[in-house]
């Protein structure tokens, strides 16, 4: 009797849960819901399998603005850069927030404690002070210098391993996230930091994030763990070291530390899940980014050549390697190159919370297609309830054909202005370029990220003539999707042959 009580006590349950998903659907006023076929999982399968392939068909289908059903929850899609995603950053009347979608993350990537996590004031703090000296020209040009002087020890006539790579076949996308990474560490947290320890572990740390992102249980995810126990084992040691020898932190580091130690986290279990954080954000879509920027450059022969004219240009005469670097960050071809990598290489999902009833304007999409530049295309409203999740994934902009032709292509000069309507359309009124994100929560390090991929790109063709051995790899879409710029899909050998000849000559 017990057993069929069971048994008729999960039909039951089986049952409501299937009622329930037939009469799932949009309210009057609300965006389409794509709630799948599945009770319960909706979409989820769908969405996790093939989530760039899934979102453009659904869009094309809906228009800027639908639901999907995932796991119980319901997710607004918006990818409206004409009225919705101004909405979105601009956050009118406090509709929307973004501390649940961060501490989600946080809790999952970085093992954040729960006090910490849910510090709002805390966790503002910390991004103001790492936003400020970022964003402060004399101290990002300290941290450039720095970062230049490393760099170039690891590449110049004086490197033996540089020496060592004479004439060798390398992968660059590892010979570019090695040196990169360990000269980026030396510039923003000082010599004591422990980057060359910790570099292996959060390699494997960083290839394995959808499995963290996933929830999986740590016998499914083991190896990803103890690599991140690891590397916050050093990082703990690090601000215990530092806080006996804080002269010799370097300013970014430093505020940090000090930020911790004037909190009520002065306890160090909380500073290796923060920096972890820190290091990921200033690092997991930094260095893939300038990996394609120097490959993408060196893969077509015409952009190479350029680039080269460019360093030969701003080369300060009678010096032996030097420039003058602000010229190169500002050179216009040089930042259009970099934009195009972002747009095409960065695959960045961010989130917001509804906390209170919203209605959100949102353009027509067949309209918008059609619209002839400068004219506003007509609009819906579509009612958002408090506990929805919003997120914005930025390939729907970045890859979007009305915005950019031929959006799969890195094209160089594709953002010089002499090129607007014809390899980029509705530039001055449509926002389809987010590789940062927006709003308070705009990336910190996004002035860094150039000056890396500018810093690498002229030292290693100052110094050797990189010559491509296969064409540029194509990019990973499916690899942490929606977490950061994209890796490639396989090596892409180069051979690194030293000049023996100065390009100035």
């Amino acid at each position: 009797m017990a057993i069929l009580s069971l048994s008729t006590l999960g039909l039951g349950a089986i049952a409501a849960v299937c009622l329930y998903h037939l009469q799932l659907r949009s309210a009057a006023g609300e965006p389409k819901l794509v709630k799948g076929n599945i009770p319960f999982l909706g979409a989820a399968i769908a969405f996790l399998r093939y989530p760039g392939e899934f979102l453009e068909t659904q869009r094309a289908k809906y228009g800027y603005l639908f639901s999907i059903y995932v796991a119980g929850r319901k997710m607004a899609i918006i990818s409206d850069p004409i009225y919705g995603m101004r909405q979105i950053y601009s956050n009118p009347g406090g509709a929307f927030n973004t501390d649940a979608f961060f501490t989600f993350v946080n809790r999952l990537l970085f093992n954040y404690e729960e006090k910490f996590n849910m510090d709002g004031e805390m966790q503002d703090t910390l991004r103001h002070a790492v936003t400020h000296i970022l964003s402060t020209k004399p101290k990002l040009n300290l941290i450039s210098a720095q970062l230049r002087e490393s760099y170039k020890s690891r590449v110049d006539d004086t490197s033996d391993f540089a020496t060592g790579v004479d004439g060798v076949e390398v992968d660059l996308y590892s010979f570019s996230r090695l040196h990169l990474y360990k000269a980026s560490m030396d510039a923003l947290f000082g010599p004591s930091f422990p980057g060359e320890e910790i570099y292996d572990d959060y390699v494997i740390f960083e290839n394995n994030l959808n499995g963290f992102l996933r929830g999986y249980p740590r016998f499914m995810n083991r190896a990803p763990c103890e690599s991140r126990e690891r590397i916050c084992a050093h990082l703990k040691q690090y601000y215990v070291d530092a806080d006996k020898n804080r002269s010799e932190a370097k300013e970014f580091a430093g505020v940090i530390i000090d930020t911790f130690h004037n909190s009520v986290y002065k306890d160090p279990k909380n500073f290796p899940a923060y920096m972890l954080s820190l290091i990921f954000a200033t690092k997991s879509n930094s260095l893939p980014a300038a990996f394609w920027y120097i490959a993408y450059i060196v893969g077509d022969p015409t952009t190479r050549d350029h680039v080269i004219e460019i360093i030969k240009k701003h080369h300060i005469t009678g010096t032996k390697d030097d420039f003058d670097w602000d010229a190169l960050y500002d050179d216009p071809f040089m930042v259009s190159c970099f934009k195009e990598t972002t747009r095409l290489t960065s695959n960045v999902t961010t989130g917001r919370t509804v906390i209170k009833p919203t209605s959100l304007k949102i353009a027509d999409h067949a309209a918008a297609v059609a619209a002839k530049p400068g004219v506003k295309p007509p609009s819906h409203n579509f009612n958002l309830n408090p506990g929805e999740t919003v997120l914005i994934p930025v390939s729907l902009l970045h890859w979007d054909p009305e915005a950019y032709p031929e959006p799969m292509q890195w094209i160089g000069d594709r953002f010089l202005d002499e090129n607007q309507g014809t390899l980029t359309h509705h530039q001055d009124e449509w926002t389809n370029y987010r590789p940062w994100g927006g709003g308070n929560h705009l990336c910190p390090g996004r002035f860094l990220a150039l000056v890396e991929a500018v810093t690498q790109a002229v030292y290693m063709l100052w110094y050797f003539d990189v010559v491509p051995l296969t064409p540029v790899p194509p990019l990973d879409v499916g690899d942490k999707w929606g977490s950061g710029a994209l890796r490639p899909l396989g090596d892409f050998p180069v051979k690194l042959i030293r000049r023996t000849t100065p390009l100035t000559a």
